[in-house]
């Protein structure tokens, strides 16, 4: 748990947060496939909201890489919804679909239309002197748009699992970009079932460098930091 103190009230008061479970599945199963896994991977509420959205001063903002379609952000979306924090805006980014082709866009409910941008463009996974010919960094967007008072969740889903390792390296070596909560999709390296799958189904490894107790590692360190991070599936 987190135990904070408000310097200006005095008042002290405390955050609870799931433990460092991962996955609640064996971590080296395959992602879901639902006609032959229907149970395996569905169930997540082990992961725990933020308590505080009344302390927020400011808006309210999600951040999103690779979300292939609204099935991917709703739960967040309306998790939070329950608990009191309702995302002014939501920002998706997609590296491999034109606006044309991109199922996101056909299954994002009407209420929450309005709300959500989604950008196609490639991605950086370090800091870039001209975002239009290198790709975007998105700790540098994050940076640009958001202020100190606002509520900032970065979902790091789908996609190259070394790009989003080097990212949430980023966020653990540098203090100058304000995120409150991290949802990371972690593709640990040494998954024997998994590296079948991305090489022969999809072509090419979406792993990181990372091993498991590495990936928790890195977890911890973000949540001693005051990220509260976790692992997304």
């Amino acid at each position: 748990k987190f135990t904070f103190l408000d310097e200006t009230t005095g008042e002290e008061y405390v955050e609870y947060i799931e433990p460092l479970v991962a996955q609640l599945r064996f971590p080296l199963t395959e992602c879901l496939i639902k006609k032959k896994m229907p149970l395996l991977a569905e169930f997540a509420s082990y992961i725990i909201p933020p308590p505080n959205a009344d302390r927020v001063n400011g808006r309210t903002i999600l951040f999103d890489l690779g979300s292939p379609d609204w099935s991917r952000m709703e739960y967040v979306v309306e998790e939070w919804l329950a608990h009191g924090t309702d995302f002014k805006y939501m920002i998706s980014y997609s590296t491999t679909k034109d606006q044309e082709s991109d199922a996101f866009l056909q299954t994002i409910p009407d209420q929450h239309a309005e709300k959500i941008f989604r950008h196609y463009l490639p991605l950086a996974d370090h800091p870039v002197d001209n975002p239009k010919t290198q790709g975007l960094f998105i700790p540098d967007k994050i940076k640009d748009m958001a202020a100190p008072d606002d509520y900032i969740l970065l979902k790091l889903d789908k996609g190259d699992g070394s790009l989003k390792q080097k990212l949430v390296q980023y966020l653990l070596d540098n203090d100058d970009v304000h995120v409150d909560e991290l949802l990371w999709e972690i593709d640990a390296s040494g998954n024997y079932v998994m590296e079948s799958y991305f090489d022969k189904t999809l072509g090419f490894s979406e792993l990181s460098s990372l091993t498991l107790p590495e990936a928790y590692d890195m977890l911890l360190k973000l949540r001693q930091k005051g990220i509260r991070a976790h692992s997304w599936i």
